[in-house]
């Protein structure tokens, strides 16, 4: 039961939170298919000219947020491996340096170097040869 106002009660059935929650999910997965597609094309002419980025500067060009970056980079290094590409999120590090955990979880799952420096060199010759956007 949830209060509302003052002193009016109303009931929502669990079968409408279920209902929200799964339009929610729905939501939440296109905002990252939508996010990642925005990133992606942002590394990839970064890559094209030898450069990497930072994760602010990715939060703050694309308007995501601290909690869903993480999520939007692992989703493009499963495009990435999906589309036999060497894994752009390596091009997007800390200011001071040093990459996010979530890149360790990327190297487990999509085959990327562990030296995050040695897949930004692939990425960088990748990019260099290849006419894409």
């Amino acid at each position: 039961m949830n209060w509302r106002g003052s002193g009016t009660r109303w009931r929502t059935s669990y079968e409408g939170r279920k209902k929200c929650k799964c339009q929610m999910d729905i939501f939440m997965g296109d905002y990252v298919n939508t996010k990642k597609v925005e990133v992606r094309e942002i590394l990839v002419k970064l890559a094209k000219n030898r450069k990497i980025t930072y994760y602010s500067k990715i939060m703050t060009a694309c308007h995501i947020s601290r909690r869903k970056i993480g999520e939007v980079l692992i989703a493009v290094a499963e495009y990435c491996y999906d589309h036999d590409e060497p894994i752009l999120s390596s091009l997007v590090e800390y200011k001071g340096g040093g990459i996010g955990e979530g890149y360790y979880y990327v190297v487990n799952q999509f085959r990327a170097d562990p030296n995050y420096k040695k897949e930004q060199e692939k990425c960088f010759e990748y990019w260099e040869n290849n006419n894409e956007k």
